[in-house]
């Protein structure tokens, strides 16, 4: 295991002594390492993991969004940041994600008043509209913002265009990360994460 950790200048050895153990001992020997050194491949070996292309072609679809660094706004700069976005890129899907329920009920009431065809999710709606709102979305019946608190960020299978999610650990925003591009269905890095780091006044 881990191969490369040995010194480059016994490798020659170590290949040496591999063919002969398995020359002469009807063995097999398993080489584990993410960075195999050139030695230890050619028509002596053979890969398990298959055709290498495919396999750096699925770690690739792994790469589906980017994560902007963090920008301060108050509550007005933000929304009008976030309509001026919309308006260069009417086409697309937002997701908003706030801290707390409190900034995310203020969130919706201010698009609602901008006539904007939103979606609120919070522990504030009863389960039973939760999840039929959370079902029309998946079904295909998105709206052009969806405005929630973290609890997007578990056993929600959705996805959207853009996201704007509010400072919060590392392991949260990348939960939230995940609903953008999720079916890697805008290609490589064409998701995209805006960190918010919202002042209150």
């Amino acid at each position: 295991d881990e191969v490369q950790s040995i010194d480059a200048g016994l490798y020659e050895y170590v290949k040496w002594f591999i063919m002969h153990l398995t020359t002469y001992l009807d063995s097999y020997v398993i080489i584990s390492s993410a960075t195999m050194p050139d030695c230890f491949t050619g028509n002596e070996f053979i890969s398990l993991i298959g055709d290498k292309k495919k396999v750096e072609e699925s770690f690739r679809k792994l790469n589906r969004y980017k994560i902007n660094k963090p920008v301060e706004y108050n509550f007005d700069q933000f929304t009008n940041y976030v309509m001026d976005f919309i308006e260069k890129q009417p086409d697309k899907y937002y997701l908003i994600v706030a801290n707390t329920r409190r900034m995310a009920y203020e969130l919706a009431k201010w698009f609602t008043g901008e006539k904007m065809n939103i979606c609120f999710l919070s522990t504030l709606i009863i389960p039973y509209q939760r999840k039929a709102r959370i079902k029309d979305i998946r079904e295909g019946v998105k709206p052009h913002i969806i405005i929630s608190t973290q609890l997007i960020e578990a056993g929600v299978d959705m996805s959207v265009d853009y996201i704007f999610r509010f400072l919060a650990p590392l392991d949260n925003i990348i939960q939230t990360a995940g609903r953008t591009n999720r079916h890697f269905e805008s290609g490589c890095c064409f998701g995209s994460v805006d960190l918010i780091d919202m002042c209150y006044d």
